[in-house]
């Protein structure tokens, strides 16, 4: 209802106390929402209240946090249509996939990253799927990349219950068991590789075709 309970409910004060690098990565992206509602509706209104000459110092601000995420390999994502801040860790190969992959997915690929999703499997199974569907679309193209990534993808994707549920698969993911979380990690950084090994092939064409020959 106002920002005291907010906070209560975040528990900010035990946040500030604890002093471990979680509660610090809350408390920035905390710091960070704020700051861009402050930004988007006071200085970049239809109406600005404030010349954006006039912000040299509230500017600043940001630049501090993006240096205190930069130093523990983080950054800041800002999704105007939700009004919102997220901060995920500083991937250069999540960097590289959403900027080929539309919009919505690239938003699903960042989120997978954040904080908040640490141990919500349900969410993440549902993050999974998608890039599955995506590259279930570009199969073909997969194969040629790389056919063993692509089997392997597959396989996940089909046994462990995150596209087809079915007995046997239940019982797969009961094998699992408590490693089914880093398997879901795993799998999604084997994802990325894919959408990367995708994009790459028309990069090393050109260079065979056009660069190779030139060289000696």
């Amino acid at each position: 209802v106002n920002l005291n309970e907010y906070l209560e409910m975040l528990e900010y004060e035990d946040l500030c106390l604890n002093g471990d690098m979680e509660s610090f990565i809350v408390i920035t992206e905390l710091v960070y929402n704020f700051w861009m509602l402050i930004y988007t509706n006071v200085y970049c209104g239809e109406q600005p209240q404030y010349k954006q000459v006039e912000c040299t110092e509230f500017l600043r601000v940001k630049m501090m946090l993006d240096e205190y995420l930069s130093q523990c390999n983080h950054r800041a994502v800002h999704y105007p249509e939700e009004e919102k801040v997220l901060v995920i860790p500083d991937n250069e190969a999540v960097t590289a996939v959403v900027e080929i992959v539309d919009t919505t997915l690239a938003m699903e690929i960042l989120h997978y990253n954040h904080h908040s999703l640490k141990g919500n499997l349900k969410t993440k199974k549902a993050i999974l799927r998608n890039m599955g569907d995506e590259l279930e679309l570009r199969k073909k193209e997969l194969t040629n990349a790389d056919a063993t990534l692509k089997n392997t993808i597959f396989h996940i994707l089909n046994t462990m219950g995150i596209r087809h549920m079915n007995a046997q698969n239940e019982a797969n993911v009961v094998r699992v068991g408590e490693h089914l979380e880093h398997w879901y990690d795993e799998l999604y950084q084997m994802m990325l590789l894919a959408f990367l090994r995708m994009d790459n092939v028309e990069r090393m064409q050109k260079y065979e075709a056009e660069l190779k020959p030139l060289l000696t």
